[in-house]
């Protein structure tokens, strides 16, 4: 019983579990059918999107394809196009190739036709003639044979034609590197042969005979331009004449840098050798008379060398060759001027001619007036007193009794005390006793007596003493007590002695020139009786500031000064207030002993203190030079010209090469085979971040050290070159003075060194690569 019980029991459970499994599995295949309609979704909803994207696509290439039918349809059109222009100029060079054929065959008959038989030939080039077929200027000339030559680049080279022996070298860099030029060259044969206007014989006509040839030929000779111009320079007038090779370059050159200039006479001439020049000649004999005119040219000698006068419009070479003539003309002068001066060196006869009238003084402007009564001046007032220098009162002696002076005075004694007294120059001395000059004795004493009219007439309150003419010297003499030593730059000059106390007058300023101005003092009371009637001028003569550690260069009659440190200069490298102190420059006239500032162009250097200075023409160059802050030193170079008062950068300040960095050096200018260099030597500046030492040179110090490099500067490639430097070298040396004896040689004095101060003496001596030292003490 037990038993049976037991197995129904069992099949119960069974069941009970298989019905659970079951339920189990319905639900997971009902998960598995609901994860498959997701994915089912997933796919078709990617399908329709990738479809999408296939139709995007097909749309994409279906445009591209047409694009790059059409191009082709375009390219096949453009080659159609070009195979048709292509067949055209085929053609035409065809017709071409005919023509000159048939003009070769025809020249070669005419030249057989010219082509006379003789024993004796005589032969005639006529080099670079500008047309082959016009040769009017030759009679009974028959054409033997031509030939072209093409002379190429800058090199030289020879035109070699041995059948009729003509050789004609070609000088280095006559062209440009990427120049080329054809020489036409013409074999004539016998007749009358005359020159054209444009050619030079180069050597003698020979003969062929016997088969010996000498060479010959005629080299054209090239045209060139000079013009005269005319610029206002207060009471004279500088008239400029420029040369080049192209009048158009000088005109371009006028309008652009000199837009105020009266424009003059223009000529066209050509030199008279190859390499050759010409010269301004001023002591010629003139046609009209010239009394009353100064014509002072600002060099001794006015030569213009060819090759300088082809430089201009090269990179190194922005400035035409010029000769700078100063004319002024004293109140009692003849009217008009008209003064010739011819060409020497030209080809055919040239010369040049200055024109200029009187001008009328103009009075005193800008009168301010402050006393007890108004007082406005115009034109000049009288000055009382026996010891107030009066010009116009010499002017008015010198004139007047110019006879008796010529009667009691001997010539070169008058000269050599005018010299003296720096009345007249060197170089008019030379004129006046110059007894082939063209001039009789009494004609060479009028123009010393002119010379010294002028003088006076220009120099006016400063020039006093003209040695044997009698005019009494200017005296600074007290108003009230003596004035002490003013700190501005205008101090009170040649103070009569007749400007006593006094009270109740008038006292009027009047500004004469930008830089003089005169103070003119009239009437008042004195001791509350006596009314006084005498006028007097104190003149305010312009002192530059005071500095020190800067250079002072002179270029012909004047000197111009610049930089230093100066009161108020900034220690900054560089503001408005520094650019604005060191964009001016003082000049002085050395023939009146007067200052005047004036302003500059362009960007000065920025090494204001204790820089180098030297001149070449009518350059000042500046080199390196300290900032006036910190440790800022510069080997920068600037050049300045005096005609323009315009600064250019040459070389800017650089740690990479070149000299060092520094101040306290010296340099000159010298000239070795036609070449101009400038040389710098010595000096000191910082040892770090400065540039590669030079090889060969010393350095002494550390952080701030000195140095005996020596560099040359070569103007016209504008780099610099390391010398061979051999003998007794200088240490390394700083602030010492360096001094040109001639245009190859210089004497080193003084200075610091390592040791302390020095008193030794160098003589350097120059070549183009090396440097000679010897030391004398």
């Amino acid at each position: 019983m037990c038993t049976t019980r037991k197995g129904k029991g069992t099949r119960g459970g069974e069941k009970r579990k298989g019905t659970k499994d079951y339920e189990k599995l319905k639900l997971k295949v009902a998960d598995i059918e609901e994860q498959y309609l997701k994915e089912k979704q997933v796919i078709i909803a990617d399908n329709q999107n990738l479809k999408t994207d296939i139709s995007e696509k097909d749309k994409v290439i279906a445009k591209l394809i047409s694009q790059v039918e059409e191009q082709s349809q375009n390219e096949k059109q453009i080659i159609t196009d070009l195979r048709a222009i292509l067949s055209v100029n085929e053609l035409y060079t065809t017709k071409l190739m005919k023509e000159k054929s048939q003009l070769q065959e025809r020249v070669t008959s005419l030249e057989e036709q010219s082509i006379k038989e003789t024993s004796s030939i005589g032969l005639q080039f006529n080099y670079l003639i500008p047309s082959m077929d016009k040769l009017d200027c030759l009679s009974d000339v028959q054409v033997a044979e031509r030939k072209l030559f093409l002379i190429q680049g800058d090199k030289p080279q020879l035109m070699n034609w041995e059948k009729y022996g003509l050789r004609i070298g070609v000088q280095k860099e006559s062209l440009l590197s990427s120049e080329t030029v054809e020489a036409a060259v013409v074999a004539l044969v016998g007749g009358e042969f005359q020159f054209p206007p444009n050619t030079v014989l180069v050597s003698a006509v020979s003969d062929v005979n016997s088969k010996v040839v000498v060479s010959t030929g005629i080299v054209e000779n090239m045209a060139y331009a000079g013009l005269v111009y005319y610029e206002e320079k207060r009471a004279e007038d500088l008239v400029t004449f420029a040369a080049a090779k192209d009048l158009n370059a000088l005109l371009e050159f006028i309008k652009k840098d000199c837009s105020h200039a009266e424009r003059g006479q223009n000529i066209l001439f050509r030199f008279k050798d190859y390499n050759g020049y010409i010269e301004l000649k001023f002591d010629a004999p003139q046609k009209k008379p010239f009394t009353g005119w100064s014509i002072e040219p600002h060099m001794d000698s006015c030569k213009f060398l060819r090759c300088d006068v082809d430089k201009f419009g090269e990179a190194n070479y922005p400035l035409p060759s010029t000769c700078l003539i100063s004319v002024y003309g004293s109140p009692d002068a003849v009217p008009s001027l008209h003064y010739s001066i011819p060409l020497d060196g030209v080809a055919d006869p040239k010369t040049l001619f200055i024109h200029r009238s009187l001008r009328t003084t103009p009075s005193l402007t800008n009168p301010t007036t402050s006393s007890s009564s108004s007082n406005v001046v115009h034109g000049s007032t009288s000055v009382s007193g026996a010891s107030t220098f009066r010009s116009d009162i010499a002017h008015r002696v010198m004139t007047e009794c110019t006879g008796m002076i010529k009667e009691r005075l001997e010539l070169n004694t008058l000269v050599q005390k005018l010299l003296e007294k720096r009345v007249i120059n060197e170089r008019q001395k030379n004129q006046i006793t110059d007894q082939h000059c063209g001039l009789t004795a009494d004609q060479r004493i009028d123009k010393l007596l002119s010379l010294v009219r002028v003088s006076i007439q220009m120099n006016g309150q400063q020039k006093a003493k003209q040695s044997e003419v009698q005019v009494q010297q200017m005296q600074s003499l007290q108003w009230g007590s003596q004035p002490a030593k003013s700190t501005t730059t205008h101090e009170p000059v040649n103070i009569p002695d007749n400007v006593t106390e006094r009270y109740s007058h008038s006292l009027s300023v009047c500004s004469v020139t930008p830089t003089t101005n005169w103070i003119i003092v009239f009437g008042g009371k004195r001791n509350f009786s006596t009314i006084i009637s005498d006028p007097a001028v104190i003149e305010l003569n312009y002192q530059p500031a005071e500095r020190y550690r800067h250079s002072t260069v002179r270029v012909g009659d004047y000197l111009y000064m610049w930089g230093g440190l100066q009161p108020d200069l900034p220690e900054v490298h560089n503001n408005e207030k520094k650019k604005s102190m060191c964009s001016v420059m003082e000049v002085c006239h050395l023939r009146t002993g007067r200052w005047e500032q004036k302003p500059t162009t362009g960007n000065p250097p920025l090494g204001a203190d204790g820089y180098a200075a030297a001149a070449i023409g009518r350059e000042i160059f500046y080199f390196g030079g300290h900032c006036n802050h910190g440790d800022c030193f510069h080997n920068s170079l600037y050049s300045f010209n005096v005609d323009t008062f315009n600064w250019k950068e040459l070389f800017p300040t650089t740690s990479h090469h070149g000299p060092m960095m520094k101040a306290y050096c010296d340099m000159i200018a010298i000239k070795v085979n036609g070449e101009d260099y400038l040389v710098v030597i010595g000096g000191s500046g910082p040892s770090s971040n400065n540039t590669p030492k030079q090889p060969g040179a010393q350095y002494s110090g550390r952080g701030y050290q000195r140095c005996n490099e020596i560099h040359f500067y070569k103007l016209s490639t504008g780099q610099w070159i390391s010398p061979t430097v051999t003998g007794d070298r200088p240490p390394p040396i700083d602030k010492f003075t360096l001094t040109s004896i001639n245009n190859s040689s210089a004497i080193l004095f003084g200075g610091i060194t390592a040791n302390g101060d020095s008193n030794n003496v160098y003589i350097l001596n120059f070549t183009d690569t090396s440097v000679v030292s010897v030391l004398l003490v």
